[in-house]
């Protein structure tokens, strides 16, 4: 955390309200304190169908006096599990405003003309299905909206980083990913990321919340 504060000029945290980036941090709050490198901030993407208590989670870290908490709340596109269907699911899909879990929240970054959201807006589903997910031509990720938001700064002659709660622990394939460098394992090699927590396990994780 002191090298990556040190090194570059704006560390975005990207936080889901979810264990480990809610770990990642609140060590980064604590870090940047003693550092005196606050605010930080805090980028969060919306996904429409958080719990409530990630929901009130967010809000709080939103009000911290040493916290700059940027939402967006825009369509992109995320891989749907439930749906044999429709393989992509879209929150906050315009055309399915009566279908949203909530309102688009309050003060959230809601329209971005750099990542464009495309669909055919006379498709139906041959199965009379509501949903328009197969509809979309063209949707921003996940990690491009992150990505997106570091490049911002970078356009401006900073240096910048995201910092992602990732861990080596969760998957064989991210355990290949962060231990196969040569020399920073918490430094992503293909984009502007870094894993501060990488070699954290889950128990790691749950005992910092705890304490």
């Amino acid at each position: 955390y002191r090298r990556t504060f040190n090194d570059y000029d704006k560390v975005v945290f990207n936080f889901s309200g979810g264990k480990d980036s809610t770990a990642m941090l609140y060590v980064g709050l604590e870090v940047a304190r003693e550092m005196g490198k606050t605010p930080v901030e805090v980028m969060y993407v919306d996904h429409e169908i958080e719990g409530l208590g990630t929901l009130k989670l967010i809000d709080e870290v939103a009000k911290m006096e040493d916290v700059n908490l940027v939402r967006y709340a825009i369509p992109f596109s995320l891989r749907n599990a439930c749906s044999l269907h429709a393989p992509k699911w879209y929150p906050w899909h315009p055309q399915e405003q009566d279908l949203w879990v909530r309102p688009k929240p309050e003060g959230a970054i809601t329209e971005v003309p750099d990542l464009p959201f495309e669909y055919d807006p006379s498709y139906e589903h041959p199965d009379g299905l509501p949903f328009k997910a197969l509809g979309v031509t063209k949707s921003p990720s996940f990690q491009r909206i992150a990505t997106y938001h570091v490049e911002q700064y970078m356009n401006q002659g900073y240096t910048a980083i995201s910092m992602i709660g990732l861990r080596a622990e969760e998957s064989l394939a991210r355990y290949c990913v962060m231990t196969r460098k040569a020399k920073e394992c918490y430094l992503s090699t293909s984009s502007q990321g870094a894993y501060p927590i990488y070699d954290w396990t889950a128990y790691d994780v749950w005992k910092y919340i705890r304490d």
